[in-house]
């Protein structure tokens, strides 16, 4: 798992929901679907804004059909990677 020091708990789990959701070619509608749970929910919590429960972080990752390892871990395990999917290094999403 990579975490960066100057994301906070909340912005790190973000940013590792919007890298799977793309990786799996989903929107966040259809995500929200998928999982039970609102749009705006999803967004605020990829946004960082939100803090998540436990229990509603394991409803996102077991309804995305992902144990909670492979959530940690990405999908990735190189940054060159992430840069092609339209983040830098740091996931600071870059608009791809």
């Amino acid at each position: 798992m990579v975490f960066f020091l100057s994301l906070s708990f909340s912005e790190h789990i973000g940013y590792l929901l919007t890298i799977w959701r793309k990786f799996m070619g989903l929107t966040q509608q259809e995500m929200a679907r998928k999982i039970g749970l609102r749009q705006t929910h999803i967004c605020h919590i990829e946004s960082g804004d939100s803090d998540i429960r436990i229990s509603t972080l394991e409803r996102i990752v077991y309804g995305l059909g992902l144990s909670l390892e492979e959530f940690w871990q990405g999908p990735y395990n190189r940054s060159d990677l992430l840069v092609d999917y339209g983040f830098c290094a740091d996931y600071e999403w870059v608009g791809k």
